[in-house]
């Protein structure tokens, strides 16, 4: 298995905005949790990558071209942030 899932539990929000509620799996790049987007009231596959090393590079142009894509069989992303440790992507979640 990968890196371990960051510990979110006693974060209040995320980039002030998605509240981590559990995790969901953890790679090589990083981890994805099951978060609320408090903004629009849903979940969320919350995708974060620790912003050392190539991951991070790899994370960024991740984000940019799922922004672009939309298809039947690709989960919608709907959004990109960052803080001084980490990068986020905001992934529609399907149960």
């Amino acid at each position: 298995m990968g890196q371990a899932a960051p510990a979110l539990t006693g974060i209040e929000l995320v980039l002030d905005r998605y509240r981590p509620l559990r995790p969901l799996g953890s790679g090589g790049s990083g981890s994805v949790w099951l978060a609320r987007d408090e903004k629009t009231g849903l979940d969320v596959a919350l995708k974060i990558v620790a912003r050392e090393g190539k991951s991070a590079l790899r994370a960024e142009r991740e984000a940019a071209a799922a922004a672009h894509l939309r298809h039947p069989a690709c989960l919608r992303a709907y959004g990109f942030g960052r803080d001084s440790r980490h990068l986020y992507i905001a992934y529609e979640f399907v149960p």
